[in-house]
């Protein structure tokens, strides 16, 4: 009998085992962290989480593991004190600036602000291998998927429009460096106008680490919330990052809330005023995010 307690107790464990494997296997098979340093080594002493604790009676909320929000708190960051470059390298506009993310600029004046939003979420579903997700809508309305750009089909472009797809002109290659070719196609045809009309706005209320505050235009602009942390009270502050005009280094923004910055409390409605731009509570989107994502 004791011999046959014992067994169904090992039966037990093992069963749990396997379906905490099976449940978190998203994780657990998961890639590099930021694929775009390759083998590069990077230290949490310098990520996004500790280089910025909570204000004083504030606590981080608690976010999944694997998570758009849980990803974006381990951004690596360059030293303190690193400059703003724009693509060019030179040192632009300061002012906005309480540090600038370890993500490169890339070639030419493409990764702006909605560029670099759309970047980050494309390497976050390339560390979760999850990458044949990944698509924007141009800025002409079509869909540009990954999974097409990958099997060799490419857009047809006519005088700076979309006019269909060419089927099949390259190789197959799902490589990360074509994925990263890819994305620069996404720069080139899609923005904030394209975002604004495709993402999902939501109550200032609702909005979390991940989302954004966004204002689609010619120009436009927009900012992603990189975290969030609560009081015993209920109140809430986030950081926010961006990229700019022309294209230069993502970095966290500064807020003029010089007692909690950079850390900002969003008012209830109204103005939402950045170094950089002003929001309202009514600008707040959600990315596209994946269920098994949140």
């Amino acid at each position: 009998m004791l011999l046959f307690h014992v067994f169904c107790r090992t039966l037990v464990c093992v069963g749990l085992l396997l379906s905490f494997c099976v449940c978190d296997s998203s994780v657990s098979q998961a890639g590099s962290l930021h694929p775009w340093l390759g083998k590069k080594k990077t230290s949490s002493r310098n990520s996004l989480q500790s280089r910025f604790p909570p204000p004083r009676g504030f606590r981080r909320v608690k976010v999944r593991r694997g998570s758009f929000a849980w990803w974006l708190r381990r951004l690596p960051l360059m030293p303190k004190g690193t400059p703003i470059r724009d693509y060019r390298g030179r040192v632009v506009d300061q002012s906005a600036r309480a540090a600038v993310v370890r993500l490169d600029v890339g070639r030419g004046n493409l990764q702006q602000c909605a560029d670099v939003v759309m970047r980050l979420w494309g390497e976050y579903l390339w560390y979760r291998k999850l990458q044949h997700h990944y698509q924007f809508r141009l800025t002409s309305g079509h869909r540009n998927p990954w999974s097409r750009y990958a099997k060799g089909d490419r857009l047809r472009i006519v005088r700076g429009r979309m006019r269909g797809w060419r089927r099949r002109v390259a190789r197959r290659n799902y490589s990360y460096r074509n994925f990263r070719r890819y994305l620069r196609v996404v720069m080139m045809f899609s923005g904030t106008a394209s975002l604004g009309r495709e993402l999902k706005h939501i109550r200032a209320s609702r909005a979390g680490a991940g989302d954004l505050l966004l204002q689609g235009g010619f120009p436009g602009h927009t900012s992603i919330l990189l975290d969030e942390v609560r009081n015993t009270k209920g109140q809430r502050l986030f950081l926010l990052g961006q990229g700019f005009m022309p294209a230069q280094s993502f970095h966290v923004v500064r807020s003029e809330q010089r007692r909690i910055s950079p850390w900002f409390k969003f008012p209830r409605q109204g103005a939402i005023p950045t170094p950089s731009w002003n929001f309202t509570t009514k600008h707040f989107y959600r990315l596209p995010h994946l269920q098994q994502t949140r």
